[in-house]
């Protein structure tokens, strides 16, 4: 019953899209938004739906592993290309163009880039199968090879949870030290991007070059990986049944 609602959840979410409500519960549903809560400004940045079914269609997906090596590495591929997106998906409507304007010889061409176009928040459909679909397959990979239990798949693979919300307080940390560092301030950041009449807005342009973000996303993964490993021996010492979840 779980995997069944939560595949339809996953499958179906999108057919709410066209629900216009700026309230605060529907954005932690499934909007992403900035609203206010009297005069203070929140920022939903990761609505619950298909999030919480993604999560629990994972749970149910542990059956698979296990399954005998054969069977179940027979279903994670096969279930793995059975997730792969099809260039239709309904969810993008909105970025289709009229048929019309679309010249017939060049439609594959024009479904490709609407495929690639998909939206993370809250994620599409076709951004659940084009990521869920490829992670599927690569499984039985994995499973014939024997990393060590210092290498970062394992250690941060152990402790996902703390790694994600690690992480997101370590990148905003660091802003700071790179916003004084080109712009000379960082009291902007205390600041919704979108935010009004800011006394301290923030600088045209705001933002860094892209080798400038890769160096970030090295540096922040380097910082976590000792963090993880910490909290991963954390976790076998600890009698805790909420670290579990971490």
């Amino acid at each position: 019953m779980l995997a069944v609602l939560s595949v339809l959840i996953i499958a179906l979410h999108n057919l709410t899209d066209g629900v216009t409500s700026t309230g605060l519960l529907w954005s932690v549903l499934h909007r992403q938004a900035l609203v206010m809560v009297g005069k203070v400004p929140v920022v939903v940045s990761y609505p619950l739906i298909p999030w919480i079914a993604v999560m629990s269609a994972g749970f149910c997906f542990g059956q698979l592993l296990v399954m005998d090596s054969e069977t179940r590495q027979k279903w994670l591929l096969r279930l793995g290309l059975d997730l792969l997106p099809p260039s239709s998906s309904y969810d993008y409507q909105h970025l289709r163009r009229p048929a019309a304007l679309v010249e017939a010889n060049h439609r594959r061409i024009h479904r490709a880039f609407i495929l690639a176009d998909a939206s993370k928040y809250p994620p599409s459909l076709d951004f659940l199968l084009m990521t869920l679909g490829p992670g599927s397959c690569s499984w039985p990979g994995f499973y014939r090879v024997n990393p060590a239990k210092s290498s970062p798949l394992v250690v941060i693979g152990r402790v996902p949870l703390f790694y994600f919300t690690g992480h997101l307080f370590l990148a905003h940390l660091l802003t700071i030290p790179f916003a004084l560092v080109r712009y000379g301030r960082a009291a902007f950041l205390w600041n919704p991007p979108n935010t009004q009449g800011a006394t301290d807005p923030y600088p045209p342009a705001y933002g860094y070059p892209l080798w400038i973000v890769y160096i970030v996303w090295v540096l922040v993964v380097g910082l976590m990986y000792p963090l993880c490993l910490w909290f991963g021996k954390l976790k076998q010492r600890s009698q805790s049944r909420w670290l579990a979840y971490m």
